[in-house]
Order: structure tokens, then C-alpha cells, then sequence
């Protein structure tokens, strides 16, 4: 009996985790929809509301180790976190909240940079220079 209820945890536990991989890689994270929250709750490994440098860490460290794998050059956690406070502009810069991603519109490079690593990469390699030039033609 008790072989059968780890066998359904686990495949409960496999299902989940194929789901929480698709809605993070597909569904686009600059949408403001649940799925803004349900990525918040899925990095506040404690629970607390708040994503701290640890919780963002642990994540990131599997985006190193695919780089690794790609032979791409790692880009330190140090560095990021830095961006990342840049783009979030929290009331805080020591964690971020929900709000603090809510009122960003950039909070959505916030969940590539710790899950999607193409995504990740193609924010990293962008040309600002370019981005500029195609938003004052699109003005």
C-alpha cells in the first residue's frame, strides 16, 4: 500500500513539474495574469512573500549549469542581481515582493533570467542601440 502512495505522490509530483515547466517557459511572462503570482510563489521557496537573493540564487544556479553545458559563457549572480535591481526598482533592494514586480513592466526578465535560459541569453546579447532605433521608428 505504501509503495502505491509514493508511486501516485510521484507521478502527481512529475505531472507537476512538467506544468510548472510549461507555464514558465510558454506562457509569456510579460502577460499580468495569475501566472505573474504563480512564478512569484513558485521562487518564494519559503513561502514568506518576499524573493530573496537566496531564493533567486538557487534558481539561477541550474541556468548556470546550462550554460556550462553549452559551452557559453556564465554570467555571475552578483552581476544579475545588480540588473535585476535595476529593473525592479524595489522599496527595498535587499528582496522583492510582488508589488515590486506588479507595478514593473520589466518583471517579466526577471523569471527568463531564473527559468528560461534562451530567453535569458537573448535579453543578455540584445543591442540597446538597436531597441532605441526601433522604438523611436514605431513613435
Amino acid at each position: 500500500m505504501k509503495l502505491w502512495v509514493w508511486d501516485t505522490y510521484m507521478l502527481y509530483h512529475v505531472c507537476n513539474s512538467y506544468y510548472i515547466q510549461f507555464v514558465v517557459k510558454y506562457v509569456p511572462s510579460s502577460i499580468e495574469t495569475p501566472h505573474t503570482l504563480y512564478r512569484f510563489k513558485c521562487i518564494d521557496l519559503d513561502g514568506n512573500g518576499i524573493l530573496t537573493t537566496n531564493e533567486m540564487q538557487f534558481f539561477y544556479e541550474e541556468q548556470l549549469h546550462r550554460m556550462e553545458c553549452m559551452a557559453q559563457e556564465p554570467v555571475l549572480f552578483e552581476d544579475i542581481l545588480c540588473q535585476m535591481i535595476d529593473m525592479i526598482g524595489p522599496e527595498n533592494e535587499t528582496y522583492f515582493t510582488l508589488r515590486d514586480l506588479k507595478k514593473c513592466k520589466l518583471s517579466g526578465n526577471i523569471f527568463n533570467i531564473l527559468f528560461n535560459l534562451n530567453k535569458f541569453m537573448a535579453f543578455e546579447t540584445r543591442d540597446p542601440f538597436l531597441i532605441r532605433q526601433v522604438i523611436t521608428v514605431l513613435q
